[in-house]
């Protein structure tokens, strides 16, 4: 299957720099509005499509372990000289348009391999009765390998460019590939729509809207939905924005390798909150995207039998993400430990909403111990909280801190079969890898050195350097000696193992472990600390305790 949060700061020690990025598409309407005699548009029609002959040939692909496959190209080679239609606008402007359609698909899109426009110009992507509008797009859309769009509802698109009177050069522009979908994956694509649960096989998997999900609502705003363009299709994966040590909101996302092994990536496609806002809920928006992505690193599970990796895969989102996605970069866990305690799984089974399932066991999987986890779920059908299934592959598998250990590779659960087992690669074994910056993680996600064992996650609107070590509802807790030299006294009214870790002033966690809060104070061995300013976060019986810890010289 193979919220912003509340920064708890204090004056001189943590940074209040705020990330911001583009957004991929800068609103507007079609500029064919603006006429009152449009020129009638003329329609490239691209042969039907036999679904249930595709749908056979995913058996196949199955067998052979490629990703959930849920649409094909189709080469072509539409240009404004050779198609479409030219309209000239009231302000002296050039329009040209073009449909596209292809029967029986249950989406289409375009793909550009020639995408240069002069500045001014923008282009409109939308259905025929502009239910479902995507743009305006600028040349600042372009990148190195042309232009694509998310996917458009139904079997018709219509490519919109407006060009201005005052050009600098007329644009050039070739669509060369139409993207067509097969599966049903994206029913529910409309913000209104109302059907099915897109494509996945069961429906034992809670929607994130549930009670389940409720303690893990930030790490569902990280969860994406994963489409892969390659040369001879278009697949579905999970994966999940991730965090790294100097908290900056580089855009990195974690999956797994099995989801590009075998095929040529054209393109990606990551769309962000695809999920539905009730528990019960059969809608969720699908314009929620960004394009693009390169890979910095990556590791295979093996081949056959022989397991020697963790089988993941680490991407850098190169399309702009738009900041009210409100995206959460999750933390992760590099340890090795397993403490029983369960975490959840949260994934888009068959390119379908979100969705989360708790397991009932997590535990080394034998044959691959030191690079794999075996995950059970809860068989009694009554009390089951899920599983997973094709087009989960990649969703991240989270301990019971909430952070990242792991990245589903592949298994035999489904809805019909709860007592299946998966297996997810380990980040313990993905942070060394194989050696080397393109095979392992610790490079991209260690960029600062600290070799901390685990990082918690943040949100994108974050101060950069801040690593929302920080819950919605903070404790205080007393510290002493404060400042402190080589050790310092912790008093809460909590007792129990509680996890801790301390910043420095640019939000990097610099120290981290366990300890045993009894009745009398911990003394915390703060030795190697340099002197300095930093804040110590500890977590004990779900309760998270903060205060600004002092080194003296």
């Amino acid at each position: 299957m193979n919220k912003i949060i509340g920064i708890f700061a204090f004056s001189g020690l943590l940074m209040i720099a705020f990330h911001v990025s583009a957004q991929m598409s800068y609103g507007g309407q079609p500029h064919v509005n603006d006429l009152k005699n449009a020129n009638p548009i003329p329609t490239y029609e691209l042969p039907a499509i036999d679904n249930q002959a595709l749908l056979l040939e995913d058996e196949e692909l199955n067998r052979k372990g490629r990703p959930f496959r849920i649409g094909t190209v189709h080469d072509v080679a539409i240009t404004p000289a050779t198609h479409g239609v030219w309209d000239t606008l009231p302000d002296g402007g050039r329009l040209w348009r073009v449909a596209v359609s292809s029967k029986e698909a249950t989406f289409v899109r375009p793909i550009l391999d020639t995408y240069v426009i002069p500045d001014g110009a923008e282009v409109f992507v939308y259905t025929p009765g502009q239910d479902f509008v995507i743009g305006k797009f600028t040349n600042a859309n372009a990148d190195e390998n042309g232009f694509h769009t998310q996917i458009i509802p139904g079997e018709t698109f219509v490519f919109e460019y407006y060009e201005p009177a005052d050009a600098g050069f007329h644009g050039r522009l070739t669509i060369n590939q139409i993207g067509r979908g097969h599966r049903n994956a994206f029913a529910t694509m409309r913000d209104n729509a109302k059907g099915q649960l897109g494509d996945a096989e069961g429906t034992c998997h809670p929607n994130v809207a549930c009670s389940e999900g409720d303690n893990w609502r930030d790490q569902i705003n990280g969860v994406v939905c994963m489409e892969i363009t390659a040369s001879d299709g278009i697949y579905c994966c999970s994966g999940s924005m991730i965090n790294n040590t100097a908290n900056d909101g580089t855009p990195y996302l974690l999956s797994a390798h099995h989801c590009q092994e075998d095929i040529t990536v054209r393109r990606w496609t990551f769309y962000f909150l695809y999920q539905a806002a009730t528990c019960n809920g059969t809608t969720a928006p699908i314009n929620k995207s960004a394009t693009g992505a390169t890979i910095v690193a990556k590791k295979s599970a093996g081949s056959g039998w022989t397991i020697s990796g963790s089988d993941f895969l680490l991407l850098r989102v190169t399309g702009a993400i738009n900041p009210t996605f409100n995206v959460y970069y999750n933390g992760w866990d590099r340890t090795n430990g397993n403490t029983g305690l369960v975490g959840a799984c949260i994934h888009h089974p068959g390119g379908d909403m979100k969705k989360i399932s708790i397991p009932q066991r997590v535990s080394y999987m034998q044959r691959a111990n030191t690079t794999m986890w075996d995950v059970q779920w809860i068989t009694n059908p009554a009390t089951n909280k899920g599983v997973t299934e094709t087009g989960s592959s990649g969703s991240p598998l989270f301990n019971a801190s909430k952070r990242i250990i792991g990245q589903l590779y592949a298994g035999e659960s489904f809805c019909d079969a709860l007592n299946g087992t998966d297996w997810y690669g380990k980040f313990y074994s993905s942070w060394t890898g194989g050696g080397t910056s393109t095979t392992r993680l610790s490079d991209w996600l260690d960029p600062t050195g600290s070799n901390v064992n685990y990082l918690d996650g943040r949100y994108a609107s974050d101060p950069v350097g801040i690593a929302s070590p920080y819950a919605d509802e903070v404790h205080q807790m007393k510290l002493f000696p404060n400042p402190a030299k080589n050790q310092v006294s912790i008093e809460t009214d909590e007792t129990g193992i509680a996890e801790y870790t301390i910043y420095n002033q640019m939000g990097v966690a610099v120290q981290s472990g366990r300890m045993l809060l009894g009745l009398d104070n911990y003394r915390l061995d703060v030795s190697r600390l340099a002197a300095g300013g930093y804040v110590l976060n500890v977590t004990v019986n779900g309760m998270r305790f903060a205060e600004v810890l002092v080194i003296g010289e």
